[in-house]
């Protein structure tokens, strides 16, 4: 009996996932990307070519999935940063009493599609206490649209379905009785000029809301909260604005670009090295790289590699591209709340040259939009197609926020342990901070990163000259964190890392 309803449990659930996921994935010719996106400053979208004059008021933008949904899909945004930013018990408890009460419906192209189901509901509540309770995944389970009970599909259903009820309880005001079934359907945008309702949903759902026009310069302003939230128009494009002294110091990527005209684009290489990371090498171009024998090659045991680029920081790329993969595709909700329980504890210093130290507020700002980007990869349809290009492209800041991120992570596992401080040496400690600089005592880094992020460290020292290849593993004795064990592999010949490529498995 208990086996029957399991089935016919899990029967409902697959048949309601896959609605969602066609709710999300009907309009093909849209390109597929998170909900909400990265955040850019001045400096990043110019670089990008973004023309956009607005930074008179606005430190920073981040761009909003263009689709039917862009103005529900930033309320529910709101919304749910405010319960958890903002702990709004108020709030929260309205979204409970609303997602009970209401209908849940959905139509597409004036067709009825969904008519009250129970189980999205509580769905949708189960996800809501979870975000509350761990704050750390609300922008997880908001971006990945792929997983999670689909739960940015939900939202849209549940914020859709929260306005229908606003908009059918002021019919007096609104006087548009034909236009309110409108806002159940899928298929049809926001009107923008309904002003009497903006304001309606802003007052119920305890929001400020400033709508900045830039073709007109204007601003039109919703609700009367304390909490001032910030959307900005471009034609059809809306983004979500950060206003003035959001970040710490104006343009913290500046500095980033500051250090990229000083260090990798002073450099006169070809254009296909200077990516950052490259494509997939097959094993002829394996063999041909590392001029390996049948005997080698037969040692080594790989599909291919991906080169690095030829500067210091290979070392330092080549593992923390492998490691961010494993963070993007591979970690759970556990796993993914303990990576940013420890960047929040860690530093996000660099020294160079040319640069001290970067100054504190500018790590802080850093740090945050480094984790944004992390959260819109995840939000791709494509996650490692969208994390591969960021290390492709010589303008994202991502690559040099990946290896700061990295050199720090280090850095902090070896503050709080004096054994490694022993083995590292003072002076190897001090060159982690380094830019494009190689640290003395790899080995003591590596049996560090196994051991604090459970890692087997597959350690390939290939000798051209004396056709020898010599694998080192570097496994964890211990491990903290409670992280399952995954595998990172390095090709090393004297001077330069590479990233190996495992064979896969069938």
């Amino acid at each position: 009996m208990g086996a029957c309803n399991n089935n016919l449990q899990t029967a409902g659930t697959i048949k309601i996932q896959s609605f969602l996921k066609s709710l999300l994935n009907h309009n093909r010719d849209i390109q597929f990307t998170a909900p909400i996106g990265a955040i850019k400053d001045e400096t990043q979208l110019q670089a990008e070519n973004f023309s956009i004059q607005i930074w008179n008021q606005f430190d920073a933008l981040r761009k909003v999935r263009q689709d039917q949904n862009q103005l529900y899909n930033i309320i529910s945004f709101f919304v749910l940063k405010q319960i958890v930013q903002q702990n709004d018990q108020v709030l929260l408890q309205k979204i409970y009493a609303v997602s009970q009460s209401m209908q849940w419906q959905v139509y597409f192209q004036g067709r009825q599609i969904l008519n009250n189901k129970m189980n999205l509901k509580n769905s949708f509540k189960n996800i809501i206490q979870k975000i509350v309770k761990e704050k750390h995944l609300f922008e997880l389970y908001y971006s990945d649209i792929q997983n999670n009970h689909n739960f940015f599909v939900l939202c849209i259903i549940f914020f859709r379905n929260w306005i229908y009820d606003i908009a059918s309880q002021n019919k007096e005001k609104l006087n548009k009785k034909e236009e309110i079934q409108k806002i159940l359907d899928w298929n049809i945008p926001f009107n923008l000029t309904e002003q009497i309702l903006l304001n309606e949903i802003a007052q119920n759902m305890n929001l400020k809301i400033n709508i900045f026009d830039v073709q007109t310069q204007s601003q039109e302003h919703f609700g009367t909260a304390q909490i001032e939230n910030f959307i900005i128009k471009q034609l059809s494009q809306l983004y979500i604005g950060l206003p003035k002294k959001y970040f710490t110091r104006n343009n913290p990527s500046a500095i980033i670009y500051q250090l990229y005209k000083q260090t990798n684009q002073a450099r006169n290489v070809a254009l296909e090295q200077q990516k950052f990371v490259s494509e997939d090498q097959n094993q002829q171009e394996l063999i041909f790289e590392y001029q390996m024998t049948k005997q080698m090659f037969e040692q080594i045991k790989l599909r291919g590699f991906k080169r690095v680029r030829g500067d210091g920081n290979c070392f330092y790329t080549a593992f923390i591209y492998q490691y961010l993969q494993i963070v993007i595709t591979k970690f759970g909700d556990q796993e993914f709340q303990q990576f940013v329980e420890i960047l929040q504890q860690i530093d996000f210093n660099l020294t160079h040259e040319t640069i001290e130290h970067f100054p504190t507020g500018t790590r802080k700002d850093l740090k945050q939009i480094f984790l944004n980007f992390i959260y819109e990869i995840i939000g791709s349809k494509d996650k490692i197609q969208s994390f591969e290009n960021e290390f492709k492209n010589t303008k994202s800041i991502f690559y040099a926020l990946s290896i700061i991120y990295a050199k720090n992570l280090i850095h902090y596992f070896v503050e709080f342990n004096s054994e490694y401080q022993v083995l590292l040496g003072e002076e190897a400690e001090q060159q982690i901070y380094q830019w494009e600089l190689e640290t003395d005592n790899i080995q003591v880094l590596l049996v560090i990163l196994a051991n604090c992020l459970n890692l087997i460290l597959h350690f390939y020292f290939i000798d051209s000259d004396s056709k020898t290849i010599d694998l080192q593993f570097y496994q964890p004795y211990q491990n903290d964190l409670s992280l399952p064990s995954q595998n990172i592999y390095l090709l090393f010949c004297p001077g330069h890392y590479c990233i190996g490529l495992p064979l896969e498995k069938n």
